[in-house]
């Protein structure tokens, strides 16, 4: 068992985080399970705040690792998950390698995982069966490292310059090289001992400021950037469901209906759903956009025609789009006429 506390990576609190593990293995049998509560990682942590409650995690593994024979062994197990932000996550998973030689391997290897999403099930299967051949043995990277220096601040005067008129951007959550950071109390991130090449940085959470995703090239021992953000405006939009006498018989579903949002230079590309009531609701910076409804994720025998948009985003300004309405396709319908 291990407990303790944490600084709020966006606040001033002190919160707790307890976490408690027991394990018991026998031969090739393993068994175990662990509970988590309170964050110990900056990703539970921004996870947990969506849901505006405090992150939890429950874990149960049974596992078996067995060699067969000299050339063959079996490892396979069994997980289950649930946390405040997935739910319930049953997986399972199983490998076998068959070793004839040294230098080369066959081996099948199987993957089955489940989990919730806006209340659709999902299952994802993945299955594997291939040689693997070993030229050499790897050695260690000798390459060159050096590090990233970011300044993040407020472009107020909307100039791309950190001047007297713009602040440091503090408490910013970051994704660099699919790590998360949260900029100080100067508006800066560091990330050291970088190999040399190509990353990306791009904002994790949206709000009133936004900046573009980035690249960043590392190829010197100090590399440094600014990321000015700027004030951004918020779309809101919603679903509805027409119906004539004539409609066919279905059952409108609010939720997950997909949409994509493209800006006019091409740079901004981003793809929002509905809530369970329909509603949709993103943050973008300042400029032109097209919306587009993506008819594949609407329920059959129904169609909308208004499905592309365009629309403008100003500072600080809500723009809410006209409802775009899920028109229901008339079922068909026999008449027979008598005369006399």
């Amino acid at each position: 068992m291990e407990e303790g506390f944490f600084k709020d990576p966006i606040g001033s609190d002190r919160l707790k985080q307890t976490k408690a593990s027991l394990d018991y293995s026998y031969g090739w049998l393993r068994l175990g399970t662990s509970y988590q509560k309170g964050a110990y990682y900056i990703y539970e942590y921004m996870m947990a705040k969506q849901k505006d409650t405090e992150f939890n995690r429950l874990t149960a593994t049974a596992s078996v690792n067995k060699n067969i024979s000299k050339k063959m062994s079996l490892t396979s197990g069994l997980n289950f998950t649930k946390d405040a932000y997935q739910g319930n996550v049953p997986s399972a998973n199983i490998n076998i390698n068959y070793n004839p030689k040294e230098n080369y391997a066959l081996f099948a290897n199987g993957y089955w995982y489940k989990y919730q999403f806006m209340n659709i099930n999902n299952n994802i299967y993945n299955i594997e069966i291939g040689i693997r051949f070993s030229f050499s043995k790897a050695q260690p990277s000798s390459g060159r490292k050096g590090t990233i220096t970011a300044q993040l601040y407020y472009d107020k005067n909307a100039n791309n310059v950190y001047d007297k008129e713009d602040e440091p951007a503090s408490d910013c959550v970051v994704n660099l090289s699919d790590k998360a950071f949260v900029s100080d109390k100067e508006g800066k991130i560091k990330y050291s001992l970088v190999p040399y090449g190509e990353y990306t940085l791009k904002p994790l959470t949206t709000g009133n400021w936004f900046f573009k995703s980035q690249k960043i090239e590392v190829n010197s021992s100090k590399n440094k950037v600014e990321i000015p953000l700027r004030q951004s405006g918020t779309l809101r939009g919603k679903i509805k469901y027409t119906f004539s006498k004539n409609s066919a018989s279905i059952t409108p579903r609010y939720e997950s209906i997909r949409f994509t949002i493209t800006s006019a230079d091409k740079t901004i590309n981003q793809t929002i759903i509905t809530d369970g009531e329909g509603h949709l609701l993103t943050f973008l910076p300042v400029g032109e956009y097209t919306i587009t409804l993506d008819k594949k994720t609407l329920v059959e025998n129904t169609d909308c025609t208004d499905y592309v948009r365009t629309f403008k985003i100003e500072a600080g300004k809500v723009n809410q789009m006209d409802v775009f309405n899920i028109e229901t396709k008339s079922r068909k319908v026999n008449i027979k006429r008598f005369t006399q």
